[in-house]
């Protein structure tokens, strides 16, 4: 199966998640003392995370990071659990994903706290929408950052719903009712906590820097929003985060109860995964995945080496990369790797399929120029469809990325078949091309100067 391995910045503690293949069994944590001088490391302990335990659902482990100063010393897994939740007006309960952030003791192996990872009975329709989170990054501080998705459905069980006299749709529970919105904790993390325990409203840390990182927009229809938090190491609530989403255009019915959504038609409704964190030497943040939309925020804008960036291949997924000041304050970043396609277009992608960033290295080379006062080179690892057009692949860097073979294939749909052309028998046989295998390639990157904005100011800059 895979395995997920951390660090801390300290190098003294080191982790090794070795991931279930099956809801029901858990994942294997190893702590290491990186710091003993034994190769490998000095294991320090071994612990069960996620699976089923005495018939109670823990979840599905995804990824580990460690931070190990010794004011903070604690190892965190993030993941999600799914569980059967009722709706209210009284829908037919449904499986919905719950993600959790569980920190443990990096000596003894203790649980410590959890963010987010709710039972059943703490959601309703307002906070239902699915919630995974799928990577952690800590900064050379020992600050956690958790990335991960939002999803809304479709409650296909329940018949259509009138509403304002304006016509009947299926019932919708929007993406936006997610429990990335609110603080991550027991009493003020969901909005039945927060009645039950203080007769208030949950206590809200997504910013919306704009439109695209808006979550109360009508445009967050049932589709997936990316996401990505700060948590507090020593309590593990969240301290803020910030969502992102494409926008398209489409239209939206409200109802009373905000759930009737007009069927198909919805904005930012087209999909955008993260599968990878990182943080360069500088302390931006930067997320990455696939996104299957052309909806980037002026995206006509987009420069590759000098060149607009050309429009995304109708029914793709791209890769893409986003990257937000140290206090994730500011999105100062949004953009799609590119290829060369013609003198004047670069084009997003790779020709004969769609593609996702699936790691990010955070750089430590940021040269204090006069034009790019500490702007760090980045690298995305990307994985797609190798062809032969990618030897003509640029990055924003304008850095030479490195990729295996110029072209790569498969042993399927390959082979000589007859002439689609011909209209005479015997008929002409030709070759078919046979199917492209999916690889990987890494390319550079040129993040944000440190010093764009004087009103953010870098944590990492006063230690």
């Amino acid at each position: 199966g895979e395995v997920r391995v951390a660090v801390g910045p300290q190098g003294a503690v080191a982790a090794v998640l070795a991931l279930s293949t099956s809801p029901s069994i858990p994942s294997l944590l190893i702590v290491l003392n990186a710091s003993s001088g034994a190769a490998g490391g000095d294991e320090v302990y071994r612990i069960a995370v996620g699976g089923v335990v005495g018939g109670v659902v823990q979840g599905i482990a995804l990824d580990v990071a460690v931070s190990d100063a010794a004011s903070i010393a604690k190892v965190f897994v993030a993941g999600y659990k799914t569980l059967s939740t009722a709706m209210d007006p009284p829908l037919s309960p449904r499986q919905t994903r719950v993600a959790w952030v569980r920190a443990y003791d990096a000596a003894t192996g203790e649980k410590r706290w959890s963010t987010w990872d709710y039972a059943a009975g703490d959601l309703d329709q307002r906070d239902a929408a699915d919630t995974v989170a799928r990577r952690l990054v800590v900064d050379r501080s020992g600050r956690l950052f958790v990335g991960g998705e939002t999803t809304g459905f479709t409650h296909a069980l329940e018949p259509a719903s009138c509403c304002l006299g304006g016509g009947c749709y299926p019932w919708e529970l929007p993406s936006r009712n997610s429990v990335f919105r609110w603080d991550g904790s027991n009493v003020s993390g969901t909005t039945v906590n927060a009645g039950r325990y203080s007769g208030l409203l949950p206590v809200s840390t997504a910013l919306m820097w704009d439109d695209y990182a808006s979550h109360i927009e009508r445009r967050t229809g049932k589709g997936t929003m990316a996401y990505v938090g700060l948590v507090d190491v020593y309590s593990g609530k969240v301290v803020r985060g910030q969502f992102l989403s494409p926008k398209t255009t489409a239209a939206e019915t409200h109802c009373p109860e905000g759930l009737k959504i007009v069927g198909g038609l919805w904005l930012g409704s087209e999909a955008i995964t993260v599968s990878a964190l990182g943080i360069d030497a500088k302390g931006h943040i930067m997320i990455g995945g696939g996104v299957s939309s052309s909806g980037l925020k002026q995206r006509g804008a987009l420069t590759s080496n000098g060149k607009v960036v050309a429009a995304r291949p109708a029914g793709k997924q791209e890769p893409y990369y986003a990257v937000y000041d140290p206090n994730l304050i500011e999105r100062l970043m949004w953009t799609v790797p590119s290829r060369k396609e013609s003198d004047i277009s670069w084009k997003p992608g790779y020709y004969g399929g769609g593609g996702s960033v699936r790691a990010i290295v955070g750089g430590n080379f940021c040269p204090d120029g006069v034009k790019n006062f500490g702007s760090c080179t980045s690298a995305v690892l990307v994985e797609g469809v190798l062809t032969a057009e990618q030897s003509q692949f640029y990055t924003t860097a304008n850095a030479l990325q490195v990729m295996g073979e110029n072209t790569k294939l498969g042993t399927s749909g390959c082979g000589r078949i007859p002439n689609p052309a011909a209209t005479k028998f015997p008929y002409d046989m030709v070759d078919t091309a046979c199917l492209a295998v999916t690889d990987a390639y890494a390319a550079l990157f040129r993040g944000p100067a440190q010093l764009g904005d004087l009103a953010v100011c870098n944590p990492l800059d006063f230690k």
